[in-house]
């Protein structure tokens, strides 16, 4: 290294003015006036108050370093504060931390690149940080950032968590450039719900129909992982497209949804729903609840379909998040794995990705919730670091608090937290119909087995579109095979098995529900599906279950059964 260079780890602040090409072109004196008088008399005295010193002229924009992150983010709130009052001028900045080096009078480093790349997605007035400065402020300047999801950086190979703040003149405001914006839309699948026809009784039908709509927008557009719009934009190409019709005739109810695909509109599934009752609320509800789990189910395992057997390398993150999706959907040992190296090859793009975080964790954890392996091969301190991981960088996703609760109920038996999770989950997104039914297998390993029975039945009819349905019909049978009810609990076992019958744990609870039925165990048929699903006296152990006497009753069924140990 040369005596005229020198590295350091630093926070930098990135500056530039808005539309100044547009403004010297308009009136060039008026606007150098402004520049001298904002670089004079705010941007230079509070870098200086901030104790950071400017490192970088570039005319129209500006580079600041500072040892103290808190002092970048300080100084940077402080003048769009002062400029959202009486500014002359608007400016957009970025503030990253990392390695800069000095180098004749020059800097360079990742630290300027990344600061220098937030500072152009952000909007006027507004100030973005990373996911690293964001991290290490934690809550010691008393502003409350927003967060703003992954963003792809023009010329940066890792993708970056971004969180933005802006004084409360511009609040309800996006933080973000329009361009960025449309970016990150792309950057997710997008779905389109659209006006729905009407026919009948056509007044009553168009009402109907207005609250479907509605109803749909609030369940889907609370989901993380997709963008859902109300509208065509010439910007925004939806990936697909949810439109319908809406009947009423008398006290008849006939709604029938397409779900069809967004460039070429070819149809991906339709659906018919129905009802002479009289309410018509909750006839809604439950239409839109069944559409909103379907396209969930579509999005996160089918749309990975197309980048399944496309190596990693080539895949962006969000391919990669959608093919491990797809694999996880798999229930296998071979899909998990697969979604493993890719979701793995994420986070090596983007280290601060919640949703790879939490789609990892659940994938780790994916011996115990289908059966094939055992306690031993999950390493619960990886999995709950994940998780933990997720929910610190994305409190508002779904999805991290559901893999957090899932990891703490199957490897800790924390029933407490699990429900913690759950709930915050829901709050996030009530139209979660997944979690609305994990709350029934948490009582039933707590020991509630009749009272988890009742809270997976009841979301037994809005779950059959999803792809843990027979994971669902699984939790049922286990319930009532621990309540004592084998009868009831062989009927939910068995179309658990014949759904899924690749499933190790939905093989399991139809063992132990059969274990009375001579006419079934003693076949070669079913000492066959025991062996090809690995099924032994072990995997009792995989389960989370709070009383010993719940442990020993399985135990005992599968015994009976002649499960070998």
């Amino acid at each position: 290294m040369s005596k005229e260079q020198s590295r350091k780890l630093a926070a930098i602040m990135a500056a530039d003015i808005v539309d100044y090409s547009r403004l010297m072109a308009e009136d060039e004196q008026a606007t150098l006036a402004s520049l001298r008088a904002f670089r004079g008399e705010l941007l230079e005295p509070s870098v200086s108050e901030h104790a950071g010193s400017i490192i970088k002229n570039m005319g129209d924009g500006w580079l600041a370093e500072f040892d103290s992150i808190v002092g970048a983010v300080n100084c940077a709130t402080a003048i769009q504060e002062r400029l959202s009052q009486d500014g002359a001028v608007e400016i957009r900045i970025g503030i990253h931390v990392g390695d800069i080096i000095h180098e004749n009078e020059d800097i360079f480093g990742d630290g300027v690149n990344i600061a220098a790349r937030l500072q152009q997605i952000a909007a006027p007035g507004a100030v973005i940080v990373s996911g690293d400065v964001y991290k290490l402020i934690d809550r010691k300047t008393g502003t409350e950032f927003e967060e703003l999801g992954i963003q792809r950086l023009k010329n940066i190979t890792v993708d970056t968590a971004v969180y933005g703040w802006a004084p409360e003149t511009a609040k309800g405001e996006s933080l973000l450039s329009e361009s960025s914006e449309e970016a990150a839309a792309n950057h997710v699948p997008v779905v389109l719900i659209e006006e729905l026809h009407v026919s009948g009784s056509e007044e009553e039908a168009a009402d109907m129909a207005e609250e479907i709509r509605y109803e749909l927008l609030l369940l889907m557009s609370r989901r993380t992982g997709i963008k859902v719009v109300s509208e065509r934009n010439d910007q925004i190409e939806p990936k697909y497209v949810v439109g319908g019709r809406c009947r009423v005739s008398g006290s008849k109810v006939r709604f029938d949804m397409t779900l069809s695909g967004g460039k070429g509109g070819e149809t991906i599934r339709t659906e018919r729903f129905q009802s002479d009752a009289d309410d018509r609320d909750e006839f809604i509800e439950r239409v839109a609840r069944r559409i909103s789990v379907m396209v969930r189910s579509f999005t996160t395992t089918q749309d990975g379909a197309e980048h399944a057997e496309r190596p990693n390398a080539e895949l962006s993150v969000q391919e990669l998040l959608s093919k491990a999706a797809f694999l996880n959907a798999r229930w296998s040992r071979e899909g998990a794995e697969g979604a493993q190296a890719a979701l793995e090859k994420a986070l090596s793009k983007s280290p601060d990705n919640p949703m790879a975080l939490a789609m990892l964790a659940m994938s780790l954890l994916s011996p115990l919730f289908a059966g094939y392996g055992r306690r031993s091969e999950v390493d619960p301190p990886r999995v709950m670091d994940l998780a933990n991981r997720a929910v610190s960088l994305g409190p508002q996703s779904d999805v991290v608090f559901m893999a957090r609760a899932f990891g703490r109920l199957w490897l800790h038996g924390d029933y407490d937290g699990a429900r913690s999770d759950i709930d915050r989950a829901l709050q996030i997104n009530p139209g979660y119909q997944e979690l609305q039914a994990a709350q029934g297998l948490v009582e039933v390993f707590e020991g509630n087995a009749q009272k988890g029975a009742k809270y997976l039945i009841d979301n037994l009819d809005m779950m059959s579109e999803s792809m843990v349905f027979p994971v669902l019909l699984f939790s049922i049978g286990l319930a009532y095979v621990l309540a004592g009810e084998s009868e009831t609990a062989f009927q939910y076992a068995r179309e658990g098995h014949e759904r899924a019958p690749f499933i190790s744990n939905c093989g399991m609870v139809y063992a132990a529900s059969a274990a009375d039925k001579p006419e079934i165990t003693d076949t070669r048929e079913f000492k066959e599906m025991v062996e090809r699903l690995g099924i032994d006296l072990t995997i009792v152990d995989n389960y989370p279950f709070r009383r010993d006497e719940d442990r020993a009753l399985l135990r005992s069924r599968l015994e009976a059964a002649g499960v070998p140990a």
